[in-house]
């Protein structure tokens, strides 16, 4: 019974294995279907059984194995190659040996590597450049003036190579070295279309540069966009006549030189004047200077009046450019009723001029009118700073150094620094407090506390830790606290009534 048991323990077994063996390479034949043809499972293998199992198959395709042979799909004659991509792409379109290759000429003559690079002589299972036919064919040869054949590639060995090229014509590399055409000779780029249009006319280190401005101011650069001074080997702008001059001026309003901000030399429209003369104005309403863009562009006066910073900072004309994303709007200051009448940065900030797309201060009448003059002591224009204190009249007349001693302008703001900024307020004259003490105005001399109007009207007359105070029934009593008010008593540090 024992044997018995074991026997069929062994035999169940290798049952659970062989079905396992079964699924796995039929699972395998899955895969080998689609790469060979072999799609049938037999005992352990995977074959292809006809001529179908083969054609489906990607080396069919790709290498022409598409013939069934033996339970194998092969390249089985010239016409399964043709057929294939291999032959397309590669130029395995030679039977041989039940194989697809690279056998004769014609092989690689309709290849893109012949076309372009030469490589048309079929040597070894390979194409390759041969013959001078072979570069004189291709597009490096017509492109580059690589023409001759040199250790399995085409080079440039002679300027006839490089004389006909777009590159001899378009930047002056017309002569051969070291085995492709470059820049060398004056004639070069004197011939090319780099020295025609942009000025490009003397050679160094293999490229056409510009080293003169005669050369420039003869170019068709200078003469379309005021690029007319050599500076770092090319023509740049360099006047405000140059960028006058320029087709680009009557056109789109790039009338005045400036750099911008990464220091690159620009015609642009410095104002609006620039852009008013300009046929992009007459022709399409472009018609203002944006600094931003730094091109004369289409403005909606009053287009942003809904906008926050219309009311906070003036920006109330609506601006349309275009940019790499499309055309995008934004909000400017383009007039200045954005600032005077469309927003209240005029009236509360003295900002009521239109400048560079925001709201500055240019008036002093702006600043006065304003309110921040008598506030804060800020009576002097500066432009983008908007209004600024500037001298001592402008903090000393201010409420700030009547009320709070800040009575020295620095830095645009009026400032509490010394003994004198607290003797000209009326913390001084009423309260006492006229000397400086770690930034604050307080009581130093008990002349100070007898001459304040607090010691007439409160009896706050004697210095105590740096206040003035009511110590003695006697201060109070000779004042208007006492008089009016009956409060005569003196208690802790105040006149009080005496009950």
């Amino acid at each position: 019974m024992r044997n018995l048991c074991c026997l069929l323990f062994f035999l169940f077994m290798y049952c659970l294995t062989s079905m396992s063996c079964v699924q796995k390479n039929a699972f395998e034949c899955r895969s080998s279907c689609e790469e060979k043809g072999h799609c049938h499972l037999a005992g352990t293998s995977c074959l292809a059984l006809d001529k179908f199992d083969c054609l489906e198959s990607r080396l069919c395709k790709e290498e022409g194995k598409c013939t069934h042979h033996d339970s194998k799909c092969i390249a089985g004659n010239a016409m399964d190659c043709r057929a294939s991509t291999g032959c397309t792409t590669n130029g395995k379109c030679s039977f041989e040996n039940n194989r697809c290759i690279i056998k004769v000429d014609a092989d690689c003559q309709n290849l893109s590597i012949c076309q372009k690079l030469g490589q048309c002589t079929a040597q070894q299972e390979k194409c390759v450049v041969s013959k001078v036919e072979d570069c004189a064919r291709s597009e490096v040869c017509r492109e580059e003036g690589l023409c001759k054949p040199l250790k399995q590639k085409c080079v440039a060995l002679e300027d006839q190579d490089c004389l006909k090229t777009p590159p001899c014509r378009e930047l002056g590399r017309c002569t051969a070295s070291e085995e492709k055409c470059v820049v060398s000779k004056v004639e070069d780029c004197a011939n090319s279309q780099a020295c025609k249009e942009r000025g490009l006319c003397q050679p160094k280190d293999q490229m056409c540069v510009a080293l003169n401005d005669d050369e420039c101011q003869q170019s068709t650069l200078c003469k379309q966009s005021g690029h007319c001074f050599a500076v770092d080997e090319k023509c740049q702008p360099g006047t405000d006549k140059a960028c006058r001059d320029s087709d680009s001026c009557r056109e789109r309003g790039t009338c005045t030189f400036q750099m911008d901000p990464s220091g690159n030399r620009i015609c642009m429209p410095a104002t609006s004047e620039d852009c008013k003369q300009s046929k992009a104005c007459q022709r399409s309403g472009h018609c203002y200077g944006s600094k931003n863009t730094r091109q004369c562009v289409r403005v909606a006066y009053g287009g942003c009046t809904k906008n926050d910073n219309c009311i906070l900072h003036g920006h109330c004309s609506s601006v349309q450019s275009k940019g790499f994303f499309g055309v995008a709007a934004s909000c400017i200051a383009a007039e200045d009723v954005d600032c005077q009448k469309r927003s209240d940065v005029c009236t509360k900030y003295g900002r009521c001029t239109a400048e560079n797309e925001t709201c500055v201060a240019r008036e002093k009448k702006d600043c006065e009118s304003s309110g921040l003059c008598k506030q804060n002591g800020l009576c002097q224009p500066s432009g983008e700073k908007g209004c600024l204190a500037q001298t001592e009249k402008d903090c000393e007349d201010s409420d700030a150094c009547q009320k709070n001693a800040r009575c020295t302008p620095l830095d645009g703001a009026c400032v509490l620094q010394k003994d004198g900024d607290c003797r000209k307020s009326l913390l001084c004259r009423n309260e006492g407090l006229c000397g400086l003490v770690e930034d604050s105005c307080r009581a130093v001399d008990a002349k100070d506390c007898k001459a304040s109007e607090n010691c007439k009207l409160e009896g706050l007359c004697r210095l105590v830790d740096e206040k003035c105070q009511a110590l003695k029934d006697s201060d109070c009593a000779e004042s208007e606290a006492c008089k009016q008010h009956n409060r005569c008593v003196a208690e802790d540090g105040k006149c009080i009534v005496d009950n």
